[in-house]
């Protein structure tokens, strides 16, 4: 092989196409990490808890309220899911392992996503995006109240924030909604963290209820909302309440317009 001899470029070449332009990082495309699924375990009947293990020399940290999506391929498609990874209730303070990561997934008859993780074993492989979300740590750690509404599994951007306020002097509050006491994950960890009086409450509400029940049977309402929520805080102390809403998307919408009928201000309102 001859060595070139020393020469000057006039020019470097055409940019490619957004060469020099600045992205938000909402509208990043995000990076996909290959993970193996290191141990899958039932939480309710249509429920499971996925570990997820980073490949080797792989780290990262999810935000409070942020998610992760699963990428798969199905009859020559891809399909993409959101899920927000969780920590375990029953150990505080919890540090979030750097190095996987848990998941708590329904599983529906009729989702696509569902099929395809209903069919995983250990050792199987997933990709997994980096971390993705607006929400603002910052306002649990201006506010003096916390206020959580979730239905089924809305519930699990609500551990992250659950943990943040047992940690500090915060109060927070759970309205939980489900259809059946079969279907409330991690009932006992609630209810034990709430009988412990560790400025959280956590108010179950069923739809569907046997004779045993002793609950609030229903759904949330105005009425109910009223009867839990905070006042409504003055201009200047908007920022001493969140409320952070997750669930179906009409459950989280109806939710949305009830607050706002009541006059909370939208600014104290987070919908995941």
């Amino acid at each position: 092989m001859d060595k070139n001899t020393a020469m000057h470029w006039e020019v470097l070449g055409s940019y490619l196409p957004g060469h020099g332009a600045l992205t938000t990082r909402a509208k990043r495309e995000p990076r996909h990490h290959l993970c193996t699924v290191d141990e899958i375990k039932d939480v309710t009947h249509d429920t499971k808890h996925f570990r997820l293990q980073l490949s080797k020399g792989s780290y990262f940290k999810v935000p409070v309220g942020h998610h992760i999506s699963l990428r798969a391929k199905l009859d020559d498609n891809i399909i993409s899911r959101d899920y927000t990874p969780i920590t375990d209730l029953s150990h505080l303070p919890c540090e979030q392992q750097r190095d996987c990561v848990h998941l708590m997934i329904k599983l529906y008859k009729d989702g696509k996503m569902s099929k395809l993780l209903s069919q995983l074993k250990a050792g199987d492989k997933v990709w997994m995006s980096d971390p993705q979300g607006t929400f603002d740590e910052s306002r649990l750690h201006l506010a003096e109240k916390i206020i959580m509404i979730a239905a089924g599994s809305g519930f699990t951007p609500m551990v992250g924030i659950i943990q943040n306020a047992l940690q500090t002097t915060r109060s927070a509050k759970l309205l939980f909604a489900n259809k059946t006491e079969g279907d409330i994950v991690w009932r006992e960890k609630l209810d034990s963290l709430s009988r412990q009086g560790r400025r959280f409450e956590v108010i179950h509400v069923l739809s569907s209820v046997g004779v045993a029940w002793d609950g609030i049977h229903g759904r949330v309402t105005h009425g109910l909302l009223r009867e839990h929520l905070p006042p409504i805080p003055l201009a200047s102390q908007k920022n001493k309440i969140c409320i952070c809403v997750c669930g179906p998307t009409p459950f989280s919408e109806s939710m949305s317009s009830i607050l706002l009928e009541m006059q909370y201000p939208i600014e104290c309102i987070h919908v995941f």
